[in-house]
C-alpha cells in the first residue's frame, strides 16, 4: 500500500487518463438539500492504460486502477521488439479467464486494447502487420473491448513526404480497418498527420486520433 500511495502523484501526472473515451454515462439529477446545492455531472467514464503505470498485461493493474478510482483498464498487447508477434497472454485461455474474472472482481472495462508496439517498430515494414492486428483483434473480443489503439510512431521520419510509402500505409490502414470494421470493432490511430475521412467516418481530435474503421478516401 506504502507503494502504491507514493506511486499514485507520479501515475496521476504521468498516465494517459481518458486515452479512449467509453460510452457516455448520463447526468445525474441533483437533489436539492440545500439552495447552494450543485449539480454535478458524470459523463464520461476514465481508463487507464495498463503501460502507463508499469503494469503492460499485467494482472496487478486491475487493483491498481481500482484503487486510482479508475472505471476500466486499457489493455496493451504487449512488447514486440524483433520477435514476430505480440507477448501477448491473451492467447493463452488461463489468462483469459484470470484478467476477465479480475476484471469483473474490481468492477472494470475494458474499453481498448493498444498495440503500443508500433511506436518502437514500423508498421510499413512488417509484413506480417495483418496477423499482428488479428491478434489484437483477437484478445479485444476476449475482453469484450470495442476499440483498438494503432500508433504509428514506429515508422521513419518523413514518410509521408515519399508517395509510394504514403500510399502503401494508406493500404494498409484501409485493409486493418476494414478488419476491425467486419468484427464490430474499431481502430483508431495516432499520427501527426491531419486526417481527412469521409463517407460516415467519425474525426477525433487528439493527436491526430480518428476511426479509421470507416471507408477512408483520402488522408491528407
Amino acid at each position: 500500500m506504502n507503494l502504491i500511495n507514493s506511486m499514485n502523484k507520479q501515475v496521476l501526472i504521468s498516465i494517459y487518463l481518458l486515452l479512449f473515451v467509453l460510452l457516455p454515462a448520463g447526468a445525474q439529477n441533483c437533489e436539492a438539500v440545500h439552495d447552494d446545492c450543485i449539480q454535478v455531472a458524470h459523463r464520461y467514464k476514465v481508463a487507464v492504460c495498463d503501460w502507463m503505470i508499469l503494469k503492460r498485461q499485467k494482472i496487478g493493474s486491475f487493483q491498481l486502477v481500482h484503487e486510482l478510482k479508475g472505471d476500466g483498464v486499457e489493455l496493451d498487447m504487449g512488447s514486440l521488439g524483433k520477435r514476430e508477434m505480440f507477448d501477448n497472454k491473451l492467447r493463452e485461455p488461463h489468462f483469459q479467464q484470470l484478467f476477465r474474472e479480475t476484471a469483473r472482481k474490481f468492477q472494470l472495462e475494458v474499453p481498448s486494447v493498444t498495440m503500443s508496439g508500433f511506436y518502437g517498430q514500423s508498421f510499413l515494414e512488417r509484413t506480417n502487420y495483418k496477423e499482428l492486428v488479428r491478434d489484437c483483434l483477437e484478445a479485444m473480443k476476449v475482453m469484450d473491448a470495442k476499440v483498438a489503439f494503432l500508433p504509428l510512431g514506429g515508422i521513419k521520419a518523413g514518410w509521408e513526404g515519399e508517395p509510394e510509402l504514403r500510399a502503401e500505409v494508406v493500404k494498409r490502414l484501409k485493409e486493418v480497418g476494414d478488419m476491425a470494421a467486419s468484427e464490430g470493432l474499431v481502430i483508431g490511430i495516432e499520427t501527426q498527420l491531419d486526417a481527412k475521412v469521409v463517407e460516415g467516418g467519425r474525426f477525433f481530435r487528439h493527436q491526430d486520433l480518428f476511426q479509421i474503421s470507416e471507408c477512408i478516401r483520402e488522408w491528407t
